[in-house]
């Protein structure tokens, strides 16, 4: 319950830190700083906890990120379990976004926040991806445009946190 507290709270300031969003011109510079910056291929070093109310305690873990070409990724977890997993969106029938931060599949909505990091908040478009996630929450840092952090929020209020660090 507490940490559904602090999550509602951590929630509630970006809301209110979004309401100063960037302009549309300013938002897309932004958005393509964050998708130069985090083009195929790429690799991230990450550390992810997941939070369900179904699950009796967070899960953690940690491994290595690789975005291949456009919708292909792989990721080689070291903890909880040591293994490798090959996604691609194509083959699973996913839609595939022409850029990473793309207005045909969401919504976005951009904020400078005053300090080291960009936050950018997609919300999908697309029911397919709805399923997946209501909301995806990014930081970049400003002087590089790197991601740092994403967080996926489902629809039953779980959700996903990755923290990165590009190799």
């Amino acid at each position: 319950m507490k940490r559904r507290l602090a999550l509602t709270f951590l929630f509630s300031c970006m809301a209110f830190q979004l309401q100063a969003a960037l302009p549309p011109e300013e938002a897309e510079i932004v958005c393509s700083a964050v998708e130069n910056a985090n083009r195929p291929p790429a690799s991230y070093d990450y550390s992810l906890t997941r939070h369900s109310d179904m699950l009796e305690r967070d899960i953690t873990g940690s491994g290595t990120l690789i975005l291949r070409e456009e919708g292909k990724m792989s990721i080689e977890s070291r903890s909880p379990e040591s293994k490798t997993m090959e996604l691609d969106a194509a083959k699973s029938g996913m839609p595939v976004p022409s850029r990473l931060l793309d207005p045909a599949f969401f919504n976005i909505v951009c904020d400078d926040g005053g300090g080291k990091v960009w936050t950018i908040i997609l919300t999908p478009r697309k029911r397919d991806m709805k399923r997946m996630f209501v909301r995806l929450t990014l930081e970049a840092d400003k002087n590089n445009g790197q991601i740092t952090s994403v967080l996926m929020e489902d629809q039953s209020g779980g959700y996903t946190l990755l923290k990165t660090r590009k190799q």
